[in-house]
């Protein structure tokens, strides 16, 4: 979260959530997710900001990795 924060323009909201371990296990059980890939979403982040521009500009450092290594991700602008 922290670096999130960092790469954050003022004013940004930065919000994050993990699963509980009892969320995790009843999706595994429902999706029947095994083997190699597993649960991937484990955690999650959400970034608000107050405009396009800053949300290009988050996504842009996101992706280039400047708060680590993306693995995955998906965007959701409402």
């Amino acid at each position: 979260m922290a670096g999130l924060r960092s790469i954050a323009p003022p004013g940004a909201s930065v919000l994050g959530r993990v699963k509980s371990p009892y969320s995790m296990i009843n999706k595994l059980r429902r999706k029947r997710i095994f083997g190699p890939k597993g649960l991937t979403d484990i955690a999650g982040t959400m970034i608000v900001v107050k405009n396009q521009a800053e949300v290009n500009a988050v996504k842009a450092a996101i992706l280039r990795g400047d708060v680590g290594e993306v693995i995955e991700h998906e965007d959701f602008y409402r």
